[in-house]
């Protein structure tokens, strides 16, 4: 199931690329507790990279590949994504990130 999903959102970040005002560099599908990215609690992350080497991360845990379509989607092209996490630069995920490291 994971290995399809992956396989989805890798087509979904060809077709974002594709179209340059989708400002989107590439889209990774993480499903790995241990990647910085999904702060410890997260099963399943989708991380959406821009241009201006901005990034937004969205959980998608359990949701259906036409789920995680419209959350792609709406994190690009907006109304924000409704499991939008984060949304800046590396810096700003770093603070954030040892902040959070601090209180558990």
């Amino acid at each position: 199931m994971l290995e399809n999903k992956k396989r989805f959102v890798e087509a979904m970040s060809t077709a974002m690329v594709i179209d340059q005002r989708s400002r989107v560099t590439s889209i990774e599908y993480i499903s790995d507790l241990q990647r910085e990215e999904c702060f410890g609690i997260y099963k399943e992350v989708v991380r959406i990279n821009f241009t201006d080497e901005t990034f937004k991360l969205i959980t998608v845990d359990a949701n259906s590949n036409m789920a995680i379509a419209k959350e792609i989607l709406c994190g690009i092209y907006g109304p924000e994504a409704t499991g939008t996490f984060f949304c800046g630069d590396r810096e700003l995920f770093k603070r954030i990130l040892e902040r959070k490291l601090k209180k558990a």
